[in-house]
C-alpha cells in the first residue's frame, strides 16, 4: 500500500478506478480543510480582524504538505473530528514560520466551519468532475444512437421478450436520462453551494462589530449584509 491509496473502492466500487479518487481523497480534504483556513485568514485580513503580516505565514505553512493525513486520522479518535488535530498542527507549523501569526490561526472559528466549508470544496471539485464525465458519455450515446437507430432488437417488459424495438431507441432512453443528470448538476453548480461560518455557538459573536455598516449587494460584488458579511467572504473566497 503506497500514498493515499488505503480505499481502493472493495466496499465503493462505483468510483473506484473512475478517475475521481483524488478529488475525493484524504489527501484532498486534507487540502480543502487547509484552504479554507487560509481563505479564512485572508477574508479576515481585508476585514481588519486580524493583522495582514499573518496572512503570509499562514498560507505557507498550509501549502508546506507537512500535515500527515494518517496521523491527522488517528489523531481525530480523540476529538471526533479532524480539524481539532488540523488546527493544532497548522497552529505549530505556522509558529515555526512567525509566533505572531500563529495567534491568528482559526481565530472566530470552529470544527464545523472547517469541515463542512472543506466538504463544499471537495463536493464542488467532484461535480464538475462527474459533469465531464456525462457530457463525454452522452457523446458516446448520442453515437450510437445514430448508429443504430434501424438496429432492430426485441423489446422487453419485466425481463420477457415484448414487441421489436431498435437498439438506437434504447439508447435514446439511456442518453435522455444522462442529460437529465447533467442539467441537475449543472444547476447545483451554477446556483453555487454553501459554505458555513457561524462561530463557536453559531452566531458570529467574534466578527459581529465588524459586520455593523456592511456594504449591501453591488458593493464590492459581495451580497448580504449585516453579520452575514463574513460568511459570504469566505463564500466567494473559498469557492470562487
Amino acid at each position: 500500500m503506497t500514498g493515499d491509496r488505503h480505499d481502493v473502492g472493495l466496499l465503493s466500487p462505483v468510483w473506484a478506478g473512475g478517475g475521481v479518487e483524488p478529488l475525493v481523497s484524504d489527501r484532498a480534504y486534507l487540502e480543502a480543510m487547509l484552504e479554507v483556513e487560509v481563505a479564512l485568514a485572508e477574508t479576515q485580513a481585508g476585514l481588519g480582524i486580524i493583522p495582514a503580516s499573518s496572512v503570509g505565514p499562514i498560507r505557507a505553512a498550509a501549502r508546506s504538505g507537512r500535515i500527515d493525513p494518517v496521523a491527522l486520522a488517528h489523531g481525530s479518535r480523540r476529538a471526533a473530528n479532524p480539524v481539532v488535530g488540523l488546527v493544532g498542527a497548522l497552529t505549530g507549523a505556522v509558529a515555526e514560520l512567525s509566533p505572531e501569526a500563529a495567534e491568528h490561526v482559526h481565530h472566530g472559528c470552529t470544527s464545523q466551519d472547517v469541515l463542512d466549508t472543506a466538504t463544499v470544496l471537495v463536493a464542488a471539485r467532484a461535480l464538475r468532475y462527474t459533469d465531464d464525465a456525462l457530457v463525454r458519455t452522452a457523446d458516446a450515446l448520442a453515437l450510437l444512437v445514430a448508429l443504430h437507430r434501424d438496429t432492430p432488437m426485441a423489446g422487453r417488459t419485466l425481463t420477457q421478450h415484448a414487441v421489436p424495438v431498435t437498439f438506437g431507441l434504447k439508447a435514446a432512453g439511456w442518453l435522455s436520462l444522462v442529460l437529465d443528470a447533467s442539467d441537475r448538476l449543472r444547476a447545483v453548480l451554477a446556483t453555487g453551494l454553501p459554505a458555513q461560518l457561524g462561530g463557536a455557538a453559531g452566531t458570529l459573536a467574534a466578527y459581529n462589530e465588524y459586520a455593523v455598516g456592511a456594504p449591501s449587494a453591488g458593493e464590492g460584488g459581495l451580497p448580504g449584509r449585516g453579520t452575514e458579511l463574513v460568511g459570504l467572504c469566505l463564500l466567494y473566497t473559498s469557492l470562487s
